[in-house]
């Protein structure tokens, strides 16, 4: 299981445990007022909205079942048939909010892909990456190793680790998203020499430290800086941007990567999509 988010772990302490560890059944309608109330503590605190409810319900909900169960804090969860802590029946969202949720996400999937748009001068978008690998400003080089690997912000500045496989492969390790993943190290194509990519990177860890930083804080605070520095040097590249109202940022680098690795490397036998998802 992923290490428990620290302010998750830290709200978990101060305010939820101290109530669920006593609860009984008979005080279900308290712990929704309790659930209400942490709720709007995310979402005001935190920020938290929609999609990035998802991870800390879940840990909370993991949290709890690792209370003990008695009979007078259970109840008998109909789809399994298993008695659960009466936190579990009180501390999730409703089918509805879940189902809305997932919608809205393949909503926005089906978007991306409607847009989609082929990418003119490969070659100089990733020449445009190699020569940031050299710059000074922290930001550029965000921004080149976003291009060279597809990788996430919070995954080049803090979670990955990139150590040279082949000349234009590397090991990656620290993925944040992907469940059902198994964890560890995977082989992935960088766009130039791998060992351009494995020092871009160490040259930014020494400009930037985000050892104490959440992932989620990582984004907040560095995130606006990153984007501007992909609009001075990205920004006139039209075919980037999904609709006439964004401006190119990080995250448009995804995608940018993942066809430009397929096209330059994928077997003629692999489905584009296939490789993607390697």
């Amino acid at each position: 299981m992923a290490k428990t988010l620290g302010w998750v772990r830290d709200r978990w302490l101060q305010a939820l445990e101290p109530v669920l560890r006593t609860a009984t059944t008979a005080q279900e309608a308290q712990l929704r007022t309790l659930w209400e109330h942490e709720l709007q503590w995310w979402k005001r605190q935190r920020g938290l909205a929609g999609d990035s409810l998802r991870k800390p319900i879940t840990q909370v909900r993991s949290l709890i079942k690792g209370l003990p169960v008695t009979e007078q804090n259970s109840w008998e969860n109909p789809r399994t048939g298993e008695r659960e802590h009466i936190g579990l029946r009180v501390f999730n969202l409703s089918e509805g909010e879940w189902v809305q949720m997932n919608a809205r996400n393949q909503g926005v999937t089906q978007e991306r892909l409607s847009q989609q748009v082929l990418l003119t001068d490969p070659d100089g978008l990733v020449e445009r990456a190699c020569s940031l690998l050299f710059s000074p400003a922290w930001a550029d080089l965000v921004a080149g190793i976003a291009v060279c690997t597809g990788r996430r912000l919070a995954e080049i500045m803090k979670t990955g680790t990139f150590t040279v496989k082949e000349p234009y492969t590397v090991w990656f390790e620290g993925q944040v998203k992907g469940r059902g993943r198994e964890p560890g190290r995977s082989e992935i194509p960088t766009l130039v020499r791998a060992f351009l990519v494995v020092e871009a990177v160490q040259c930014l860890r020494a400009l930037v430290d985000c050892t104490s930083l959440e992932i989620e804080q990582v984004s907040q605070k560095y995130g606006k800086a990153v984007n501007e520095a992909v609009e001075r040097h990205y920004g006139d590249r039209a075919e980037l941007i999904r609709t006439t109202r964004e401006k190119v940022s990080v995250h448009n680098f995804r995608g940018l990567y993942a066809r430009i690795a397929t096209f330059w490397y994928a077997p003629p036998p692999v489905a584009d999509i296939t490789y993607m998802a390697l």
